[in-house]
């Protein structure tokens, strides 16, 4: 009523009576649509509120909502060369984590993962087929972070500890190249069979005696202020061994 009162005065008024007229009308047809939006859009205290949740809100220039990071679909992509991390792991006929097991893999061995998949038992289990030997085995367990085997990296290794004994775990034949894992849990510092040493500490390794006098210089050092053992390998295939 206020508003048409004001359009009538202005109206009658004899300047600017017709821009007076236009600014009324433009307020009784503008405001009640202004106050609709505002009230449509507005929760307590004047804050915008969404009915989708975080991560499932739509977008001004989607007309789907976004979807969540899927560390599943991720990590099913993440096929190549792998480390096994557990003595014995079964390697079983198909993805189903309880089938007939036809091998068992050794800590420190390198396996090539062709494919991941889900465990139909376990949704946030992950199983890798393999070409040799054919089968499957476990990779991960992404709700626990339980790691089975793991990525294959290019090196260096580098070791923050010694294992039991002040051993570094390892069985090396005479050309410095790693054929067994004497302790498997040195594949988690990420040592492979078939690894060669070329340096330690950086300093360069030709033979067991240049790695021997090496290693126990880097051991005195990790022992005297805590410096880490670093290892420049070059990836390869196990041959004959000795043990160290």
């Amino acid at each position: 009523e206020r508003l048409v009162v004001a359009l009538q005065a202005a109206s009658r008024t004899k300047t600017g009576g017709w821009a007076a007229s236009g600014l009324a009308l433009a307020m009784l047809f503008v405001f009640p649509f202004v106050c609709f939006l505002y009230l449509g859009i507005s929760g307590s205290g004047g804050r915008a509120r969404s009915r989708y949740p975080p991560a499932h809100r739509y977008s001004l220039f989607s007309p789907t909502p976004s979807e969540p990071d899927d560390p599943l679909r991720t990590a099913k992509q993440d096929v190549g060369a792998y480390v096994v991390m557990q003595p014995n792991l079964p390697v079983a006929i198909n993805p189903n984590e309880n089938s007939s097991v036809i091998a068992h893999m050794q800590a420190g061995e390198v396996v090539y993962v062709k494919e991941i998949a889900v465990s139909p038992e376990d949704g946030q289990l992950l199983r890798g087929r393999l070409d040799v030997p054919p089968g499957w085995i476990s990779l991960e367990h992404v709700g626990t972070g339980i790691s089975w085997a793991a990525k294959q990296r290019s090196g260096p290794v580098v070791m923050h500890g010694l294992l039991e004994g002040g051993r570094i775990g390892l069985t090396l034949s005479q050309q410095l190249i790693v054929t067994h894992l004497a302790d498997p849990r040195a594949a988690q510092y990420g040592w492979c069979m078939g690894d060669r040493v070329l340096k330690v500490n950086g300093a360069h390794v030709r033979g067991e005696d240049d790695f021997l006098d090496a290693l126990q210089q880097a051991i005195m050092g990790f022992k005297r202020c805590g410096q880490p053992l670093v290892f420049d390998i070059k990836r390869g295939v196990p041959h004959s061994s000795k043990a160290f």
